[in-house]
């Protein structure tokens, strides 16, 4: 394992690489989710029996109740997928962890380039064990996803040093995907703006 003190490594046992930290995040969230699950199982009541109502609406009427629920079609969408091929929501959640270990992983990837494997290991297993961000991993909420896009966008916007075609689109593909994800996605754009105008 190394830690940076400004341009400089300091150099660990190799007990401790970057393979084998992520190798024990990776035990470590899937203990996490694995305890979560099975705790809580698939919650269904509350906020998602709109998801849930409005997928159906989509798939008999093809249309919302109301346009607002566009600001809410990820979600909405992968329920209807659930239910088209009858795996009991399962679909929905299996998409919802995989993009929260992805999550995990651009965090931890962009912590250990900026300040070494002690900080990023340590802060990613913060990040695993703080069960309220990780609770909503069990729900057909919106939460899920936008707390793992916002974590990957916002680090695809800390890593922006200029603005190239790619790097543009990139960041308008996100915007868009936060803004039909949930509502306050519409934040982000302003946000943005500020941030990039500042930081170029």
């Amino acid at each position: 394992m190394d830690n940076r003190i400004g341009n400089k490594h300091i150099n660990f046992h190799p007990l401790f690489s970057k393979r084998n930290s992520m190798l024990v995040l990776t035990g470590v969230w899937i203990i996490i989710q694995g305890f979560i699950f099975f705790q809580h199982g698939i919650q269904k009541e509350g906020e998602a029996l709109r998801f849930i109502r409005e997928a159906s609406n989509l798939e008999n009427h093809g249309h919302f109740s109301s346009p607002v629920y566009f600001l809410y079609f990820i979600e909405t969408l992968l329920i209807l997928i659930s239910q088209k091929i009858a795996t009991g929501y399962f679909f929905v959640i299996a998409v919802q962890l995989a993009l929260n270990f992805f999550a995990l992983y651009v965090f931890y990837k962009f912590l250990y380039e900026r300040n070494g494997n002690v900080a990023a290991f340590l802060l990613s297993l913060l990040l695993i064990i703080c069960t309220p961000y990780q609770l909503y991993n069990s729900f057909l909420y919106t939460e899920s996803i936008f707390f793992s896009l916002s974590l990957i966008y916002s680090i695809l916007l800390l890593q922006t040093e200029r603005l190239s075609t790619q790097r543009i689109f990139g960041i308008i593909v996100f915007l868009i995907l936060l803004c039909i994800t949930r509502p306050t996605g519409l934040f982000f754009a302003f946000a943005t703006f500020i941030y990039l105008f500042v930081r170029t």
